[in-house]
């Protein structure tokens, strides 16, 4: 499902060592440019998950969470309107992706990684089609399809 009640659902993706200050602050200038966002889905890890909730609830975005089924790094992140069922790594960035018709991703680098849960996830989006929209450590954004 990609939209509800005509608003627009967004995905997220991003490093669990956490978000650059300018990271957060493009995500908020974004989400506030995006205006009906009726839900947003993230994978409750923490750092860049953690931050993307706060930023979500902020905006009164109901937030829905993909947990992990391995629970080392989880943030438990409170204030959901949905927890779904838990997922290995991968099958959970693709509930993610399959929920949204907009994937944000905020990475920890500029270069794409092979062993990354964040860029496993960008891989499967552009393998879907989805639109992407990555914010780079300083900030900066690039828009896919």
């Amino acid at each position: 499902m990609s939209e509800k009640r005509g608003g627009l659902v967004i995905g997220f993706t991003g490093s669990r060592r956490g978000p650059t200050e300018d990271q957060v602050e493009s995500l908020r200038k974004v989400l506030d440019e995006l205006g009906n966002v009726t839900a947003a889905h993230h994978g409750d890890a923490e750092g860049a998950d953690a931050a993307f909730h706060k930023v979500c609830l902020e905006r009164q975005i109901p937030v829905e969470i993909h947990p992990p089924r391995d629970e080392k790094d989880r943030a438990y992140c409170e204030g959901a309107v949905r927890v779904h069922e838990a997922r290995d790594f991968r099958a959970q960035g693709q509930a993610i992706v399959n929920a949204c018709k907009l994937l944000i991703a905020m990475p920890d680098g500029y270069k794409e990684k092979l062993r990354s849960g964040t860029w496993t996830t960008i891989r499967y989006a552009r393998k879907i089609a989805r639109k992407i929209l990555i914010i780079w450590p300083d900030g900066t954004l690039k828009r896919e399809n």
